[in-house]
């Protein structure tokens, strides 16, 4: 039951931020690809610049699975760096172990990659 319910959650997110964050919630964005609730077809508006910054953000906690605290130290990190903020931020966030391990495609969801963990010695 709980694994469902974390499936619908992570598709729902996935269809109001336009990205997949999981295989199964690129089934359900294919199936419908816009953003969920009432007004999820209506003709969008154009947004603000805090809206599209704002997003943005969201987009890149719900891609590596991280807290607003753990984005902020990332940030505060990638700002005090030499070059620039957004690039040093994404290589930051790039660098987390759950996302190698999930881009060396030992998992297929970041939640999955952050569980991964190397199997004790066996003893035998």
């Amino acid at each position: 039951m709980a694994n469902n319910t974390r499936a619908r959650r992570q598709a729902r997110l996935s269809r109001s931020l336009g990205i997949a964050l999981t295989p199964k919630a690129a089934k359900y964005m294919e199936r419908r690809p816009y953003g969920p609730g009432e007004h999820g077809r209506a003709r969008k508006k154009q947004d603000s610049d805090y809206a599209v910054r704002l997003r943005e953000k969201q987009r890149l906690r719900a891609q590596y699975g991280i807290r607003e605290a753990q984005m902020t130290r990332a940030f505060e990190e990638a700002r005090r760096t030499k070059g620039l903020t957004g690039e040093n931020l994404i290589e930051l966030l790039e660098m987390r172990l759950d996302a190698l391990v999930l881009r060396a495609g030992f998992a297929r969801t970041i939640a999955q990659a952050r569980q991964a963990r190397c199997a004790p010695p066996h003893h035998g």
